[in-house]
């Protein structure tokens, strides 16, 4: 009888294993698509306010050049407009940016500033 009960119990532990492995996969892919539909939607904001002009893109009232290799200027510009501005969320607003990845940015600065102090450089 008592080993009756202990297998049951282990069958049920292991069915239950299955439910929490199934339930976990399927809250790793939500949590994928979750991201991927956020990337989607801040790519298609953006692109509603990017304009081509003679060769250069026109984003948040500042010209920069078309091209992949110029990505990581054109964001070094827009967080320089924006710091000139105090870091103003207006200015977000007004220029179709999202605050939240701008804050994130800065707090990226702040954090490498931080580390090249300590490390003397």
């Amino acid at each position: 009888m008592g080993k009756k009960l202990l297998n049951a119990t282990i069958c049920r532990v292991d069915a239950l294993e299955a439910e929490l492995i199934a339930t976990k996969k399927g809250l790793h892919e939500a949590l994928t698509r979750q991201e991927e539909l956020l990337a989607y939607m801040d790519n298609q904001e953006e692109s509603k306010f990017r304009v081509m002009i003679e060769g250069n893109w026109i984003l948040s009232g500042v010209i920069t050049k078309a091209g992949a290799e110029n990505d990581d200027i054109n964001k070094q510009k827009v967080y320089s407009s924006w710091k000139e501005t105090n870091f103003s969320t207006q200015w977000c607003y007004e220029n179709y940016i999202q605050v939240r990845s701008m804050k994130r940015a800065r707090d990226m600065q702040d954090q490498l500033e931080g580390l090249l102090e300590r490390v003397e450089i």
